[in-house]
């Protein structure tokens, strides 16, 4: 072999490995945003067939929550060092009440359908997972709320959504900074923030 053929199917290897890449990025993209869009596409729907019925909100939100978020990891982000510190069984009971908590949080602020339609912009891989950039807007609204959705793949090959960042606000972090304010005044225990987050659920009910 020539040092020139040598040469020509180095170039091919590169081209090809480099078109590949690019082809699996853009499918990536097209995955992640369908994951988001059928997931917004569930969440109005949950809204149009629950006017008014608090239960069925409550129920369609602990679905979504549970089976597109990746609730553990959300959970142990936002108690910080309060995780580590506790055993396991302390970990289920909060991660339970905590998977609850926020699917009644969510039903009970997002309470109606005005004919919202979300618009899917840019998306970013950000190597460990994807930022979506998204628009929320009812037809007779000048301008729209900006959402960020933050998701990463799934061990089954899907997608779970980290966080939202709404308006430029993240979710995680905010909760994280109010749970940290909690647990500097209780010990830093997991344990009292469970029994908080119990006590908050049940005025939900």
């Amino acid at each position: 072999m020539t040092k020139r053929h040598y040469n020509n199917i180095v170039i091919f290897l590169l081209n090809f490995f480099v078109l590949t890449s690019s082809v699996f990025a853009e499918t990536q993209k097209q995955d992640v945003s369908k994951f988001v869009e059928t997931l917004s596409t569930q969440v109005i729907q949950i809204l149009k067939d629950n006017t008014g019925n608090d239960a069925g909100r409550r129920a369609g939100f602990l679905r979504i929550f549970t089976e597109s978020g990746d609730v553990p990891k959300i959970a142990r982000f936002v108690s910080g060092s309060a995780w580590k510190n506790a055993d396991q069984l302390v970990r289920d009971k909060y991660l339970k009440v905590y998977r609850q908590y926020m699917a009644y949080t969510y039903a009970s602020r997002i309470t109606s359908y005005n004919n919202q339609k979300i618009k899917i912009g840019r998306i970013i891989n950000r190597g460990n997972g994807y930022l979506v950039n998204t628009v929320l807007k009812a037809p007779d609204a000048t301008q729209g709320m900006k959402i960020v959705w933050q998701v990463s793949e799934a061990k089954d090959g899907g997608f779970k959504v980290n966080d939202l960042r709404v308006e430029n606000i993240s979710m995680s972090l905010t909760q994280r900074a109010e749970f940290a304010a909690y647990l500097a005044q209780n010990n830093n225990s997991l344990k009292m923030l469970t029994t908080m987050l119990q006590n908050r659920l049940d005025n939900l009910k």
